[in-house]
């Protein structure tokens, strides 16, 4: 295989498994009913909603089954906050299936990263050009690491400011924009519970990814050697 060829396949590889990573640790942190439940504590979430963590775990594992498509709705019963009735207002609702939509789309970009990385991987195997591939996705990852870092110091710095850019990005209205005195949804996750998440689906991310990496410096310092050693 040519090298800017190998180079190139290289440097989608290292896309590819980017993306792979991220959505599976988005979901595996998104269904994480431990996360749920300590943040409901940290927060004081029972205390105000006036609801049982127990029955707030509830109301969890329906929407976590709700966004893996397990359930064709999130809503129940409840009563908190002195009222009853639904959990979930329309314009709440409305909003989660926005959200779902979200999830079946990041499902789908697994698939194809998944997909294509094995592809790529196995072209690289047939072709004997491991060691180029690895080079470009190293080169590659390595780029992809320095914008990725930029943009999470700037989250960092101002969390609310990007997640409302997230927003805006992600959704075609504006039913993300909850009234915490009239909707349950933003009471039960206000932003530090996103911003936790973010966090740890960060530092997964970032292990899983660097060692991904450090294998592409191995497997292209080996090809480094082996061609000096033809050579000599």
């Amino acid at each position: 295989m040519h090298k800017k060829l190998a180079l190139f396949f290289g440097a989608i590889l290292a896309l590819s498994v980017f993306l792979s990573f991220t959505t599976a640790m988005l979901h595996r942190q998104s269904y994480n009913l431990n996360y749920f439940e300590r943040s409901f504590v940290r927060y004081g979430i029972p205390e105000d909603m006036g609801v049982e963590l127990g029955e707030l775990m509830t109301y969890a594992v329906l929407l976590t089954d709700y966004l893996r498509g397990e359930i064709d709705s999130p809503n129940t019963h409840t009563t908190a906050r002195g009222r009853s009735g639904p959990l979930y207002g329309e314009r709440e609702i409305i909003h989660l299936e926005d959200v779902r939509d979200l999830f079946d789309l990041s499902r789908s970009i697994q698939s194809v990263a998944t997909l294509v990385s094995l592809l790529i991987a196995g072209v690289a195997l047939w072709r004997k050009a491991v060691a180029g591939v690895a080079r470009g996705a190293l080169l590659g990852g390595l780029g992809l690491v320095g914008i990725l870092a930029l943009v999470a110091l700037l989250a960092a710095a101002d969390f609310e400011r990007y997640f409302i850019i997230f927003h805006e990005l992600s959704f075609s209205n504006d039913l993300w924009m909850l009234d915490p005195n009239t909707e349950f949804l933003i009471r039960m996750f206000p932003e530090p519970f996103f911003s936790g998440m973010a966090g740890r689906i960060a530092a997964a991310l970032g292990g899983c990814y660097a060692a991904f990496l450090a294998g592409c410096f191995w497997l292209t310092s080996r090809g480094d050697v082996a061609r000096k050693g033809r050579s000599a």
